[in-house]
């Protein structure tokens, strides 16, 4: 798993963690596919988004689940999509 912030943005191969800070409405950049093994998606840097991700890994993170299950599908068909 690699997380990094560089700049103004947050950048992650970890799914999952992607799919939490979608389903709270963080700003996705885009999706470097390069490595055809592992995705990393690019979100936006907020003081927000730093706090979401200080809750998912302290296991605080609270989503509605249908919005969860909702970004999972969204975020599966970007990777699967050319549009980024």
């Amino acid at each position: 798993m690699k997380n990094q912030t560089e700049n103004k943005y947050f950048r992650s191969s970890d799914f999952y963690l992607c799919c939490y800070l979608f389903a709270r409405n963080a700003v996705l950049n885009g999706i470097d596919k390069s490595n055809p093994r592992r995705a990393v998606f690019s979100f936006e840097t907020s003081s927000e988004l730093e706090q979401w991700v200080e809750g998912y890994w302290q296991n605080k993170a609270v989503v509605n689940p249908a919005v969860f299950v909702y970004a999972i599908k969204e975020l599966k068909q970007q990777l699967h999509s050319d549009n980024f």
